[in-house]
């Protein structure tokens, strides 16, 4: 992965993306498919041969389970990538922005709002939800934090904990107040 990743580096194909899309159009198609492939043909031979035993069929495994998993990656990165560069995931970038720049505020407010529904001092929910339950809270959390981060970082230039960080790395209090409210307040 390091050596692809220098690859990408030295031919600077995270720079210009948008001149790359045909190669990463290829790499998510080549990649996603034999990645795909060789998962699936590792995850049989795990099922029927015991990899622990030095057979044909266990080397096999190993070694379509070593090629697989960064072509896997390849082409992850690449369909990301690839749609990221889409108009509809240009709009929703916008809205996760805000999130990004106050991700840990974000993780804080997502951790302790968690607490308080799952522990034993709040609702005590854990073992009474399933699974998918739990993760649709999650997301249900996450989509109350996306308008909050827009509200917030439209006052504020960081989330409260970005600027305390921000604040303790410079050894000086930052700026807190974000500078277009100070000029709509003064007018």
């Amino acid at each position: 992965m390091f050596l692809l990743g220098f690859y990408a580096g030295k031919k600077q194909l995270l720079k210009e993306v948008t001149t790359h899309l045909p190669f990463f159009r290829k790499m998510a198609v080549w990649g996603l498919s034999t990645g795909l492939l060789a998962g699936l043909a590792y995850a049989y031979f795990k099922m029927e041969t015991d990899l622990g035993t030095p057979t044909f069929e266990s080397v096999l495994a190993m070694a379509l389970n070593a090629f697989g998993g960064p072509l896997l990656s390849l082409g992850y990165v690449s369909t990301i990538l690839l749609l990221i560069h889409t108009e509809r995931m240009k709009r929703c970038a916008k809205w996760l922005a805000s999130v990004g720049r106050m991700a840990l505020s974000n993780y804080l407010m997502h951790s302790i709002i968690a607490a308080l529904l799952f522990h034993s001092y709040g609702f005590a929910l854990y073992g009474k939800v399933s699974i998918w339950q739990g993760a649709l809270l999650s997301l249900a959390i996450f989509a109350i934090q996306i308008p909050l981060s827009i509200a917030w970082l439209n006052y504020f230039r960081f989330g409260p904990f970005e600027w305390l960080w921000r604040s303790l790395t410079y050894l000086k209090w930052q700026p807190f107040v974000n500078p277009n409210q100070l000029t709509d307040q003064r007018t």
